[in-house]
């Protein structure tokens, strides 16, 4: 008998990776209902069930060992595709949400990260809002923030330099749009999907998040089922997207001609794809409908609406907060590999990419307390 097993780590295990009891059961060569009594508890698997296990969720066998931290559920997750998104897909991701919330805060022992909860606060108090006070607010951010009204370098930097947490999001074989939700200490965290995507997609998600973290931080979960609901704080989060990453003031002197060549120089200078910047066109009326249609015949004639230009050539952001985090750990000897491992229960390889560490930085330690410093 495995008694040092927590029967809720197994049903958190099974729901984070997107399994149902019966698909589970399948994998391990047991009942549906022996699933059930290993995660209330009636029973316990056995030493090859349990090895099954491990191997078919990928998690290390110290995982089943911890006990579970539970969470505040009424704070809204804001996922892109939330109708479109399988219920149990949402519920490993918001397990795995609750799961990386131990990561930081095990790392946050040892290191203080900046905290910009008070204010993202001060920007935004309602529940609905104008254009122009989405306008206005991504202007008021961008000033507090000293980012002028110019393109933004590195927007992934300057989150992380401010205090939001960036991490990726991988679900097995399914895909997940980029989504958002704040900590019950108010801590933003953006989880980007796993799918690979262009560098100004992903600049994008990321001012997509930010405009919900910004704007939608008096609603609670339940608010979100309401689809008419749902669907505004969508549109917010898309104007408020392009609004901070395409100023009014600055982008619309830059727009002067409906040349499919013209937006790409918009590209190379913004950072922002070309069907963003149409539709940003469209919103402040920069362009008359016969030129928006012109621009709009040349994305099609180009084959340009499912693939831009430089969007295979020019690398996507990579967060860096925790890489910089978990090597001065190391490599100052605060914290061994094995320790690291051993207290956040994940595997080393997991870790890596949800915290965008370079491969090898925790997998190919052998033995296990050195690491490599090349």
């Amino acid at each position: 008998m495995n008694s040092f097993i927590s029967p809720d780590r197994i049903k958190y295990a099974r729901e984070s990776r997107g399994y149902s009891g019966a698909e589970l059961a399948k994998l391990l060569g047991v009942t549906k209902q022996m699933i059930s009594q290993y995660e209330v508890g009636s029973s316990e698997p056995s030493s090859t069930t349990l090895f099954k296990l491990v191997d078919t969720l990928k998690y290390p066998l110290t995982y089943y060992k911890k006990s579970i931290n539970h969470y505040d559920e009424s704070m809204p997750t804001f996922f892109r595709s939330r109708k479109s998104t399988p219920v149990k897909i949402k519920k490993a991701a918001k397990i795995m949400v609750y799961q990386f919330w131990d990561i930081d805060n095990y790392i946050r022992k040892y290191i203080n990260f900046p905290d910009i909860s008070d204010e993202l606060n001060q920007f935004a108090d309602k529940k609905k809002y104008s254009l122009k006070e989405i306008e206005d607010i991504t202007v008021n951010l961008r000033q507090f923030w000293n980012l002028g009204l110019g393109p933004i370098v590195n927007l992934s930097a300057v989150l992380q330099e401010k205090g939001c947490i960036i991490s990726s999001m991988h679900i097995r074989d399914k895909k997940i749009d980029a989504f958002s939700k704040r900590s019950p200490g108010g801590i933003p965290y953006i989880f980007l999907g796993s799918e690979n995507q262009s560098a100004v997609r992903l600049r994008f998600d990321l001012a997509h998040e930010l405009g919900h973290l910004v704007l939608h931080r008096n609603y609670v979960e339940e608010d979100l089922n309401d689809d008419e609901l749902y669907n505004s704080v969508e549109d917010e989060a898309n104007y408020f997207a392009a609004a901070f990453l395409l100023p009014k003031e600055t982008f619309s002197k830059d727009v002067y001609s409906s040349s499919i060549n013209h937006f790409l120089l918009l590209k190379k200078k913004w950072r922002a794809s070309i069907s963003c910047m149409i539709n940003r066109c469209i919103n402040l009326a920069l362009l008359s409908d016969n030129q928006i249609q012109y621009l709009k015949n040349q994305m099609t004639e180009k084959f340009y609406w499912r693939h831009e230009p430089f969007d295979d050539i020019w690398e996507p952001e990579k967060p860096f907060l925790y890489k910089q985090a978990i090597n001065l750990l190391i490599n100052s000897k605060i914290l061994t590999i094995s320790e690291f491992l051993e207290n956040v229960a994940l595997s080393a390889e997991e870790l890596e990419d949800m915290l965008f560490l370079d491969k090898g930085t925790l997998s190919q330690a052998i033995p296990e307390n050195i690491i490599s410093l090349r």
